[in-house]
C-alpha cells in the first residue's frame, strides 16, 4: 500500500516534468493542500497552470474479516488564470487546456498502472475517475477537480510493539 508521502512526490513530479506546468521550487505550479486552504492562504504565490493535491479520505471495508480492505479517496486539480475575467472565450479555451492537462495526468497514470513502474497507480482504480469543472475559488482561476479512488487490501495484523497492554 502507498503512502501519503509517496502520493505528493508522485504528483509533484508529474507537476515537475509536464511541459506545461514546469513546477521548480523556484517557479511553484505545485500545491499540496486542500482547496479552501488554498483559497485563503496563498493567492500571492500561484503560478499557473496549477497542479493542487487534496489530502484524502479512506474508508475500510470488511468482507467477513479475511480480506479488509482500504479505499482512498483523492483528488488533485488543475486551474489557469484568464487574464480577463470577461473573456469567455478565453475561459472556455482555458478550460479547455486544463482538459487537456488533466487527460495527460490520467493517461500517465494509466501508463505507470499498466506497467507497474510507481506503487502508488498500482491501486488507482481508473473506472472511479471524474471531473467536475473549477470557476473563481482561486484568483478567478478556471480549471478541473479530478477525482478518483485507489484501493488496496489492508493487514489487519496488530502490530503488538506499538501496544502496552492489548488485553486491557
Amino acid at each position: 500500500m502507498a503512502t501519503f508521502t509517496e502520493y505528493v512526490q508522485y504528483f509533484e513530479n508529474i507537476a515537475k516534468n509536464h511541459k506545461s506546468i514546469r513546477h521548480s521550487q523556484g517557479n511553484k505550479h505545485f500545491f499540496k493542500i486542500e482547496l479552501e486552504e488554498l483559497m485563503t492562504g496563498l493567492r500571492s504565490s500561484i503560478n499557473y497552470p496549477a497542479l493542487v493535491i487534496e489530502g484524502y479520505d479512506f474508508r475500510y471495508q470488511d468482507a467477513a474479516s479475511d480480506n479488509v480492505l482500504k479505499t482512498r479517496h483523492c483528488a488533485f486539480d488543475i486551474l489557469l488564470k484568464p487574464k480577463n475575467t470577461g473573456d469567455f472565450e478565453e475561459i472556455y479555451s482555458l478550460y479547455a487546456e486544463a482538459e487537456a492537462i488533466a487527460d495527460d495526468i490520467v493517461n500517465l497514470m494509466s501508463f505507470h498502472k499498466r506497467w507497474r513502474t510507481h506503487s502508488i497507480v498500482a491501486e488507482i482504480d481508473l473506472n472511479s475517475i471524474e471531473a467536475l469543472p473549477i470557476n473563481g475559488f482561486v484568483e478567478n482561476a478556471v480549471g478541473y477537480r479530478v477525482s478518483f479512488e485507489m484501493q488496496s487490501g489492508h493487514n489487519t495484523d496488530v502490530e503488538l510493539t506499538k501496544w502496552i497492554n492489548i488485553n486491557f
